[in-house]
């Protein structure tokens, strides 16, 4: 039998929002995970703890949203994307399949574009993530 849903947190969830079966929250009862009004948050999608989502938001399926991320109002993020850890996604933010990033307000970002913020590359350079600013459009790969 599939999982339905597993809370492992304090959930709080807007109005009219849509939770598709096999979507997981939280690690810990004592962590909050704040859901806005208007969301539909497709199947397989984790969304780890103190994660806050604002209004109009929107997955494909398989989303990981990482640990003290926050995602603005009107934020669709495409399936197999992936949020790190401590992000902070603006407003109208339309991130596509299979993308790796953080972003700023009214950004696009295509199908599969990767960032990183590796801190242990093999050649000892020190490495700074993609800093995207308001406006920015990054197209495919």
């Amino acid at each position: 039998m599939p999982i339905k849903r597993r809370i492992n947190c304090k959930l709080t969830i807007g109005k009219d929002c849509i939770i598709q079966d096999d979507v997981i929250s939280g690690h810990s009862e004592k962590d909050d995970v704040i859901i806005g009004n208007n969301a539909l948050i497709r199947s397989g999608t984790i969304i780890y703890s103190k994660v806050k989502i604002g209004n109009n938001f929107k997955t494909g399926h398989r989303v990981f949203i990482r640990e003290n991320s926050k995602i603005g109002d009107n934020v669709l993020i495409g399936t197999n994307a992936v949020l790190d850890g401590n992000c902070k996604v603006g407003n109208n933010v339309n991130i596509q399949t299979g993308a790796y990033i953080t972003a700023e307000d009214n950004v696009f970002i295509g199908p599969r574009v990767v960032g990183t913020n590796d801190k242990h590359m093999i050649t000892g350079a020190k490495l700074i993530g993609p800093i995207i600013k308001k406006g920015a459009m990054i197209r495919a790969n």
